[in-house]
């Protein structure tokens, strides 16, 4: 949440201190985004991830919850892709937690071919893995290749 006045920088700060009680009470008033916009985005995201899924099988993996030590996991055993992790990390006094789409193995490049999109081994010098947002667009944009 970003505050742009002083009750809304208190509601944020209260937020992540987790202050009890807090989060019930701003969940009254979330109201779930949904426009063309999204439902698109999401079924566009459900197809890539259908597509790996046939085109790689184990090979594909989804964390079983939200936690980052479930993601960590799925990096550790090497599991070449893994869709929806969650990331937590930081540098110094600041942290960072995510959810990118795909998180690829660095031996490995995304392909589309016609079956759909799928991943490819290309080396054996595997040393971590490379965070991948899903765009949809009409066109392919080269800052995003």
């Amino acid at each position: 949440m970003r505050a742009s006045c002083s009750h809304c920088t208190a509601l944020s700060v209260a937020r992540e201190l987790k202050i009890p009680g807090l989060q019930q009470l701003l969940d009254r008033f979330f109201e779930r985004p949904d426009n063309i916009a999204i439902r698109y985005g999401i079924r566009f995201e459900e197809a890539l991830e259908s597509e790996l899924l046939a085109t790689l099988g184990g090979d594909m993996q989804k964390p079983s919850s939200s936690d980052p030590a479930d993601t960590l996991s799925l990096m550790e055993q090497g599991v070449p892709v893994i869709y929806q992790g969650s990331l937590r990390g930081g540098s110094g006094g600041i942290e960072f937690s995510g959810r990118p789409d795909f998180l690829l193995r660095d031996d490995y490049i995304f392909e589309f071919l016609d079956v759909g999109l799928t991943a490819r081994k290309i080396h054996e010098d595997f040393s971590g893995y490379t965070a991948w947002d899903a765009k949809l667009s009409k066109t392919p944009k080269v800052d995003y290749q």
